[in-house]
């Protein structure tokens, strides 16, 4: 059943308008596809001149060929119906009806920062971007961001460096990845991070998709931090569906003789965004919106830390040599321990299990965890 969802979406482009429309005719994608006729494609406010040109398409799309396309190219994809679909972005007015990804499985519901900026970043723009993006995908985030030249990049390619996890968000399919200008890290997003498009694997880069696929950035994400926008860009459209998305929004403050720092700048000054220098600002502030249902998968991998860190204090590098772990997920793990206060960084880098707090004869006697 869920393989149709990609043939409408090949065959018409499946919007959430139109996944509702077919849903509530048919009940189904796979008998609206089987009565698929002239009424049905008019119904879905397609340009009359195509209905014809639509219905041939249909015809002809082989359901067996189009599964053997994807596997051939290493895309899968989740929609609506399925329990795997992020339940972050069921809040948002319009979620995609389905989402294809294209490289590491993406866990959706650990919890995300997008990081949004200009194509064209000072060095100071990219010092910044490197610095958050790391730290956060450190602490356990998934860093989010457009896979566009400048601040976007520089983000994806932080979070890997970190060992951490990305996801960038396409305009367009995942057959037609837009832009190809680093090669490597396109290679590095497709293995070790993830490329995502609620867009046909074929359609191309077109400009009305980027506003289109900002709402998924935003939506994704529990808070968006803004480094170095211009007055009008599509960070400040990211920024903007944040705050109708109830999302956090921070911004890095820059140089009032930068246009690129304006819309950042204009961000901080009407109280749309946290003024932020530092990463653990974020993180603070984030801490609360936390999922308490949030868990790494794995828990025996929990338990082995917290056993590790049960006999002292430890440093990070002494963890990861003890468990057996990789350095991402133990990273991972940890961030998630210490958002959930189940777990305490120290100074010098070492990670303890809280101290029980000393009761006074003015306390009620309790162990503070």
């Amino acid at each position: 059943m869920r393989l149709y969802y990609h043939l409408w979406n090949v065959a018409v482009s499946l919007t959430p308008r139109r996944l509702k429309l077919l849903q509530n005719e048919f009940g189904n994608l796979k008998e609206a596809w089987r009565r698929a006729g002239k009424a049905t494609i008019r119904a879905l406010d397609v340009e009359e001149a195509r209905i014809d040109e639509i219905v041939t398409r249909i015809r002809e799309i082989d359901p067996a060929r189009q599964e053997e396309f994807l596997k051939k190219n290493g895309i899968d994809f989740v929609t609506q119906d399925e329990d795997t679909y992020p339940s972050i972005l069921r809040e948002i007015h319009g979620p995609p009806a389905m989402l294809y990804w294209k490289g590491a499985r993406p866990d959706f519901e650990r919890p995300c920062v997008a990081i949004v900026g200009t194509r064209m970043p000072t060095e100071y723009g990219r010092e910044v971007t490197a610095h958050f993006a790391s730290r956060l995908a450190e602490s356990g985030f998934t860093v989010v961001s457009g896979f566009a030249e400048g601040v976007d990049q520089a983000a994806h390619s932080a979070a890997l460096l970190a060992g951490g996890e990305t996801i960038g968000v396409l305009g367009s399919g995942l057959q037609k990845i837009y832009p190809e200008n680093d090669r490597e890290l396109l290679h590095d997003m497709c293995t070790r991070g993830t490329l995502i498009s609620e867009f046909s694997p074929d359609m191309d880069s077109m400009p009305f998709n980027f506003p289109i696929r900002n709402r998924i950035i935003s939506g994704l994400c529990l808070g968006v931090l803004v480094i170095e926008a211009q007055a009008k860009s599509g960070a400040l459209i990211t920024a903007k569906l944040a705050i109708e998305h109830n999302r956090e929004i921070f911004a890095v403050p820059g140089s009032i003789k930068s246009p690129k720092s304006d819309g950042t700048n204009a961000l901080i000054q009407k109280s749309e965004a946290m003024l932020v220098t530092r990463p653990d600002e974020i993180i603070d502030v984030l801490r609360e919106r936390v999922p308490v249902t949030y868990e790494i998968n794995g828990s025996d991998d929990e338990k082995k830390l917290l056993d590790l860190m049960n006999q002292r204090p430890k440093p990070i590098d002494e963890l990861i040599r003890e468990s057996g772990l990789s350095p991402a997920k133990v990273n991972a793990i940890l961030a998630t321990l210490v958002l959930q206060d189940r777990v305490k960084q120290k100074g010098g880098g070492l990670y303890s299990l809280p101290r029980p707090r000393c009761v006074t004869s003015h306390d009620t006697p309790h162990l503070e965890l």
